[in-house]
């Protein structure tokens, strides 16, 4: 939890402003002790405030001026620095805590088209599971600002559908549960954060790994390897090379790596946006197996339950789903990249 400071009200001020017409000595020296145990707290605030980086035994919070934590780290309850739930998350954590400030929602295409009830729908299951709210409504549309094509190409229709299509693929890729009854078939998308691996991903001497970093998969997208790690935070200005838990820990920052994988050509393939607007209908590429996105994102086996996330969240957009769905996501020939509709 931050700390909150109380603000002085003009009565206060008032008070300051003429305490020295006090008539009783007693009284005096009592404000001005008071006064000065005032300033010297306010001072220790001010000091824990300004500095600069983490305090070297990773002590914080209000005993030691509160002190920042280092990027991706909170401070806990019981003043220490850390990352991680059991210092980030809820009542764990004093400050830089995970979703310790809700962004503030600003209406855009994108909103009008996925209101928050109906993702909370979409996703009914995301504060039930490891990723406990990581993925909230605010920080996707404030990813979204970033990327101003992002779902607002075409009719309504193409642009419903690559909604669809993005939720779909990332909640496959965050995906909770393995096997559903027919209720709860496709709405455990968005439950996880970190893919679980013992490799570092760094493959790609271009971006040299900074130490003790990894690279693994995190995320809706789950964003692997240093050079993937290299190329959006290049993108959107941030050092995720030296930094890669900010996609975990920030979840503004999580879903524009998505979004900027989404909306980014790859391999001299064509973006996955592209392919959902129709901008390359007439390319011909090399599919090699599981259909024209599900080869970029490289999705495998899974891709028949990808479709059923679009299915679900084309009939909540009340939108069609298009035809070809097996073409698109599922297929193993040469193929013209088109919108399946």
């Amino acid at each position: 939890m931050k700390p909150s400071f109380k603000k002085h009200t003009q009565q206060n001020y008032s008070n300051f402003a003429t305490c020295h017409i006090l008539q009783n000595e007693k009284k005096d020296m009592k404000y001005l002790s008071s006064l000065i145990i005032t300033l010297c707290l306010a001072n220790i605030l001010c000091l824990g405030l300004v500095y600069a980086d983490e305090r070297p035994d990773h002590q914080c919070g209000p005993p030691f001026g509160n002190p920042p934590c280092g990027d991706g780290r909170c401070c806990s309850i019981h003043n220490f620095c850390g990352s991680g739930s059991d210092y980030c998350r809820g009542g764990n954590c004093r400050y830089q805590c995970w979703f310790a400030a809700t962004p503030t929602v600003r209406e855009n295409s994108v909103t009008k088209i996925v209101t928050k009830s109906l993702y909370n729908e979409m996703f009914k299951h995301r504060s039930d599971c490891p990723s406990q709210g990581f993925y909230s409504y605010e920080a996707f549309v404030a990813a979204t600002q970033s990327f101003p094509s992002f779902a607002t190409t075409g009719d309504v229709s193409t642009r419903k559908r690559e909604i669809a299509a993005f939720f779909a693929l990332t909640s496959q890729a965050t995906t909770g549960e393995s096997e559903w009854s027919d209720a709860e078939s496709h709405t455990w998308g968005y439950c996880q954060i970190n893919g679980t691996t013992t490799n570092d991903y760094c493959t790609s001497s271009h971006w040299p790994c900074a130490p003790a970093q990894k690279y693994n998969p995190r995320g809706p997208v789950q964003l692997t390897h240093n050079y993937n790690y290299g190329l959006a935070g290049e993108s959107l200005g941030l050092d995720l090379i030296n930094h890669p838990d900010l996609v975990a820990t920030d979840p503004i920052i999580s879903f524009k790596t998505a979004i900027w994988f989404w909306m980014t050509q790859h391999d001299n393939k064509p973006s996955c946006h592209d392919i959902l607007i129709n901008a390359n209908s007439q390319v011909k590429v090399n599919i090699p197996s599981y259909g024209v996105i599900g080869n970029i994102i490289n999705i495998d086996n899974t891709a028949t339950n990808a479709i059923g996330y679009y299915k679900r969240y084309c009939d909540m957009l009340g939108v069609s789903h298009g035809h070809n769905l097996k073409y698109w996501l599922d297929q193993s020939v040469d193929a013209h990249i088109q919108m399946p509709i």
